[in-house]
C-alpha cells in the first residue's frame, strides 16, 4: 500500500527497516500526511519517539518529548528487580523520574501504595503529572534537585535510573548526545556522580528493610557495589540485562 514511499523514504534513511518503521508509527498516530518531515528529521537523528511524542514501556505507552530521557528497555529491568524485592511496600520513590515510565509502571503493579516522584526538570514533572493523568493514576510529584529533597516520609522502596555515562565517552551514539538532555544521561568525570549522591540520599531516607534498586552502566558494577557497602546498604545484588551486562544493582538497608 506504501510501497513508493517506503522506498522514497529508505533511500532518504538508508534503511528499508528503518523506513518502515516510520511508516507504521505516522499510521499508528493517524499522521500519514507528516511522513515526509519526520523522515527528513530522522534523517538529522532526531529520535522517533520526539517525532511521535510517545514511546512504549512495560506494559504502557508514555508522553515524550524534546528534554525528556526516552524510556529503554534496559530500565524495565528496575522494575523486574524492585517488583522482585519490594515488600511491603506504603511509600515509594522515583528519582529523576524524567517521563516518569518507571515510577508510573511500578505504581500500576502496587496501587495501594503511594508513589513519590523527583527531578529537577520543570519539565519532566509536567509530563510526569500528564502520563499520570493518562494512566488514571495519582503521583506526588517534586520539583527538585534529589540531594536537596527532603521527604516527609521514609520509603520502603526508591527506584531510579540515574545519568551514569562519563563526560566526554565517545561510546555514546551521536543522535543521543545531539537530541537527549545532557543532564539525564551525563554524571562527572567517570559517570558516577549521580550514582554516588542519589545512593546516599537513599541510605538516609529508606525505611528499615526498604530497598534501593539502581540502573548502572556497564563496567560500574565494582565501583557502584563499593559505594552501597560504604553507605551501609547491603544484602546487595547484581542482575544483568537480556544482552548480558550488569545493569541493576539493588541494596537494602538492614540497620
Amino acid at each position: 500500500m506504501h510501497s513508493e514511499l517506503e522506498q522514497e523514504i529508505a533511500a532518504l534513511l538508508g534503511s528499508a527497516l528503518e523506513a518502515r518503521h516510520l511508516i507504521q508509527a505516522a499510521v499508528e498516530c493517524g499522521k500519514m500526511n507528516v511522513v515526509r518531515s519526520w523522515a527528513q528529521e530522522r534523517a538529522r537523528g532526531v529520535p522517533l519517539a520526539y517525532l511521535t511524542g510517545k514511546k512504549g514501556f512495560w506494559k504502557n505507552e508514555f508522553l515524550v518529548e524534546p528534554g525528556i530521557l526516552i524510556p529503554r528497555p534496559e530500565t524495565e529491568h528496575v522494575l523486574e528487580v524492585a517488583l522482585a524485592r519490594g515488600r511491603q511496600v506504603l511509600n515509594f520513590a522515583d528519582l529523576g523520574c524524567g517521563s516518569g515510565c518507571l515510577g508510573l509502571s511500578l505504581l500500576k503493579e502496587i496501587k495501594t501504595a503511594t508513589l513519590w516522584t523527583v527531578d529537577s526538570s520543570a519539565l519532566a514533572c509536567a509530563v510526569t503529572q500528564k502520563n499520570a493523568k493518562a494512566l488514571g493514576l495519582e503521583a506526588r510529584v517534586v520539583q527538585s534537585e534529589v540531594v536537596a529533597w527532603r521527604p516527609p516520609v521514609q520509603f520502603e522502596l526508591i527506584v531510579a535510573n540515574p545519568p551514569y555515562v562519563a563526560l566526554g565517552d565517545m561510546n555514546v551514539q551521536d543522535s543521543v548526545h545531539a537530541f537527549e538532555p545532557h543532564a539525564a544521561l551525563y554524571s562527572g568525570a567517570d559517570g558516577l556522580d549521580a550514582i554516588r549522591a542519589w545512593s546516599a540520599w537513599a541510605s538516609r531516607h529508606l525505611a528499615l528493610g526498604g530497598v534501593f534498586v539502581c540502573e548502572i552502566g556497564a563496567g560500574q558494577m565494582s565501583a557502584a557495589r563499593e559505594i552501597m557497602l560504604g553507605l551501609q546498604l547491603e544484602k546487595i545484588e547484581i542482575d544483568k540485562d537480556l544482552a548480558g551486562h550488569e545493569r541493576v544493582i539493588s541494596a537494602e538497608r538492614v540497620r
